[in-house]
């Protein structure tokens, strides 16, 4: 088979010989494409054999890997089966069928039993470290029955993480890393570099363009912000005809509303209702602040289970109060939202009023990253700053790994 590949896709590719493999790339480098073709490639070595692919949860194997798999073995002309209820695709080759079976990676445990020629994990640095290192063992040791043994992933460069510290600290002759940039790729619109140097933090470039392992996790979680610079004097007086957007994040005792206009594109947060013992309260408060307004709420998605009242969860009583809701089936990741948030503050078009909002804005600058590297919430700082990530997220996130076409 004919394939056309960049220079560190085939590199990636055509090796065979190094045990655990790894390419590390920026956002459009066409990383996930690469993983598809390895795993045909991989598949074609193993025919007779049974391989398994992963991403770090069913979502992205729904919306990212499968269809990728689909149209790249289609525009390949390989023959193959797909059977949806167990995630299952089987190849057929001139020599034989090989078996791929596509799994999450939160579930790794559900490779116990298998025994695998290869295998595969897409975004393996997305993956919190201890549950990457244990998935990661646990494919180890299954590669037990096939042809060629293999073990490769690819992934932007998520910090220190699991592939840092297994392919550089842990330097070993059956370990390869593979590093590829953004610009690599030729076949990406031509604006589509700049709009990532225009909205990206700093200290975001060097990784998610670059390939680059850089410390996304340590000191303040939200360094972008700065009270001068982003401090507005204006006031939900200025703006009486607006839409209220109000990010919502639950917790008994400690709710926290963060009250934004969007005003030509850029979001405002003007008021804060903090510390309200349930849902319920917090809904008379919106009611009697904002009589007549038009309120969207952009919630945390565990509120539709989590429950505060022992008759209605907590964006129920937010439905029922007839506020509209905005809000996916689970929370985006927190590094996601996160870097949302700062690539808003960095960028100078999200203002927060410091007078009127004085929780939210200690919060902003006193929240920071534990020893595990994830934001700490031993000192209830979180509460507010994941209320304004919730609504910046639904409105202004940055580009979404699973939407970059991957050439």
């Amino acid at each position: 088979m004919q394939i056309k590949l960049l220079k560190h896709q085939k590199e990636f590719c055509e090796d065979y010989e190094t045990r655990y493999l790894a390419l590390v790339a920026g956002f459009g480098s066409g990383k996930t494409h690469a993983f598809c073709i390895k795993t045909i490639l991989m598949a074609a070595k193993n025919t007779g054999y049974v391989g398994a692919v992963m991403e770090p949860t069913y979502g992205m194997l729904e919306r990212v890997l499968i269809p990728e798999m689909e149209r790249t073995l289609e525009e390949l002309r390989i023959p193959y089966k797909y059977k949806a209820s167990t995630m299952t695709f089987t190849l057929q080759f001139k020599e034989g069928e090989t078996i791929v079976r596509c799994l999450a990676a939160e579930n790794y445990r559900r490779m116990a039993g298998m025994n695998l020629a290869f295998f595969g994990v897409d975004e393996c640095d997305t993956i919190k470290k201890e549950i990457a290192r244990a998935m990661w063992n646990m494919a180890m040791s299954r590669l037990r029955k096939g042809r060629v043994y293999q073990g490769f992933t690819t992934s932007t460069p998520e910090g220190f993480s699991f592939l840092y510290e297994f392919f550089v600290e842990q330097t070993s002759s059956d370990r390869r890393l593979i590093k590829g940039r953004t610009a690599d790729n030729p076949y990406l619109p031509p604006d589509f570099i700049e709009s990532l140097l225009a909205n990206y933090p700093p200290n975001l470039i060097k990784a998610y363009l670059e390939g680059e392992f850089t410390n996304l996790t340590s000191g303040q979680v939200y360094y972008a912000f700065d009270r001068i610079r982003n401090n507005t004097t204006k006031t939900l007086a200025d703006f009486p005809n607006h839409v209220i957007h109000i990010g919502q994040d639950f917790n008994v005792g400690k709710c926290s509303s963060t009250v934004h206009v969007i005003d030509n594109g850029i979001p405002y947060l003007l008021e804060e209702i903090m510390g309200a013992r349930d849902s319920a309260q917090v809904v008379s408060v919106i009611r009697q602040r904002y009589a007549g307004r038009r309120v969207i709420i952009y919630p945390d998605a565990s509120g539709g289970s989590n429950k505060t009242n022992a008759a209605l969860t907590d964006i129920a009583h937010f439905k029922q109060a007839g506020f509209e809701i905005r809000a996916s089936s689970k929370n985006p990741f927190v590094r996601d939202r996160v870097n949302s948030v700062n690539a808003k503050f960095s960028n100078n078009s999200y203002f927060v009023n410091v007078l009127q909002c004085p929780f939210t804005v200690k919060a902003l600058e006193q929240q920071v990253y534990n020893k595990a590297g994830e934001p700490d919430k031993e000192h209830d700082q979180d509460h507010p700053v994941d209320a304004l990530g919730y609504f910046i997220w639904q409105n202004f996130p940055l580009i979404s790994k699973s939407k970059i076409y991957s050439y």
